[in-house]
């Protein structure tokens, strides 16, 4: 039987993704250094701290068919993080499916799941300058320009001077945890049970998911 209630809609701080930024991900931007960590939170739920500290050789189980998710980063000052096996909940330490686009995205790769663009770990403010830089990459292939040149190319500035006018600016709006709850989400709709999306989330109970 399936347990999980039925959602009441987006609330809160975090919201799913949608099925059309879902496609974006799938197409664009396969090459930016974000791009396996978005992938990997996106399909097995876990936390952007656990995603800042998972080595891939370390947690890809490809026999097994999981990932091993055992470590997580801890703030400890001065915009660096601590990798620590001291994890948020007793639950937290768990495995969770692999799913084939994770596979994909990590198979062949190794050391940490995302680092600076100099291949260090990452610290909180180059991991927000590396989705700052994702974000712009997603929004440039979404849009064929970036913002900042949107209605300033040879080709926009035509349609202007014709008199046309130019679609908005498509935005890309998903920050790292929403990948989390998009993976929550959709295994509530797709019917998996709760008590197995608990294990699957790191949760201790029914509470918090």
């Amino acid at each position: 039987d399936r347990t999980a209630k039925l959602h009441k809609g987006n609330v809160g701080k975090h919201r799913p993704i949608t099925e059309q930024e879902r496609r974006w991900i799938e197409t664009f931007c396969h090459d930016h250094r974000a791009y396996p960590a978005v992938i990997t939170m996106l399909y097995s739920g876990i936390r952007p701290q656990e995603a800042k500290a998972m080595t891939i050789e370390t947690a890809l189980d490809e026999k097994a068919g999981v990932l091993h998710i055992t470590e997580t980063a801890h703030r400890s000052g001065n915009n660096q993080y601590e990798i620590s096996k001291t994890m948020k909940t007793e639950k937290s330490r768990r495995d969770v499916p692999l799913m084939p686009p994770v596979l994909d995205a990590l198979k062949g790769r190794k050391g940490l799941l995302i680092t600076t663009a100099k291949g260090k770990q990452i610290t909180s403010t180059t991991w927000r300058n590396a989705f700052d830089s994702y974000k712009t990459c997603m929004e440039t292939a979404i849009n064929g320009v970036s913002r900042r040149w949107y209605g300033k190319t040879k080709e926009h500035k035509a349609i202007l001077d014709a008199g046309g006018k130019l679609p908005p600016f498509v935005e890309f709006t998903p920050v790292p945890y929403d990948y989390r709850v998009s993976y929550c989400t959709w295994g509530r709709d797709h019917g998996v049970e709760l008590h197995t999306m608990i294990e699957w989330m790191g949760h201790a109970d029914a509470k918090m998911i």
